[in-house]
């Protein structure tokens, strides 16, 4: 694809989902509090912020509002790095709920443009690239999750993006994508473990690759290093637990 190609591509993408944006009224959610279904989750999230923000920001020492007694001390579902983040965003500008919303947002960005790029590269059209994104995002689910305080929307953008380093890695089979690739399905498992379903996938492929089952690519196998991909994969494991 020639340089003006790609330059079209990612303005239309900005400018869509700037659209988008507009469109499904985040200006006005920004300053919502939290609110619909599922309230009590997003307090949640807020109130791990808000102590970290209160209490010398202490990372390995995450907390809840506790009104029932003892300190609050909290194990949450999901590794905080998100909530540390906008914590630390606070101590720079005034305390606001709607920070986190537009750091989930933008992550949640970050992966639809890597899908749309997949997209992009195996139907060389531009129109059909940026319909998958928009499609997914028309989801009332999705719509309403995406811009909020839940770590879902954030872990399946980081999903896409992790498909998109191994999709990358496959066409170009540089190691480099697909350390990218494991870094990043890390922290999706970090954030909420049922999306890390591609990355399992992938190595499913390795499996079949090395039992000489199924042959991927007409030019030799996927994973040249065969069952030392699975070191990394214990590594993801190990951290996760």
């Amino acid at each position: 694809m020639n340089l003006s190609k790609k330059a079209s591509f990612n303005i239309l993408f900005v400018l869509i989902f700037i659209g988008i944006s507009f469109l499904f009224d985040y200006h006005n959610i920004f300053n919502y509090p939290p609110s619909g279904s599922h309230t009590w989750r997003q307090t949640d999230c807020t109130s791990i912020i808000q102590n970290y923000y209160q209490n010398g920001m202490k990372f390995f020492e995450p907390r809840v509002h506790h009104v029932l007694g003892g300190e609050g001390k909290a194990c949450p579902s999901e590794f905080p790095i998100l909530y540390y983040i906008t914590a630390s965003i606070f101590q720079i500008t005034q305390p606001h709920e709607g920070i986190l919303k537009i750091i989930n947002w933008l992550i949640l960005l970050i992966g639809f443009f890597g899908l749309a790029k997949i997209t992009l590269d195996l139907t060389q059209d531009i129109f059909y690239s940026l319909a998958v994104p928009i499609l997914l995002v028309a989801s009332p689910i999705i719509g309403f999750y995406s811009f909020n305080f839940l770590p879902n929307g954030p872990a399946l953008g980081l999903c896409f993006l992790g498909c998109y380093f191994f999709h990358q890695f496959f066409k170009t089979e540089k190691v480099a994508w697909w350390i990218a690739c494991i870094i990043t399905f890390l922290f999706v498992g970090l954030l909420k473990i049922p999306t890390t379903v591609p990355f399992v996938a992938m190595y499913a492929i390795l499996f079949l690759e090395k039992m000489n089952w199924v042959q991927f690519k007409s030019n030799g196998k996927i994973f040249k290093k065969g069952w030392l991909n699975l070191i990394p994969l214990v590594l993801v494991v190990f951290i996760i637990g």
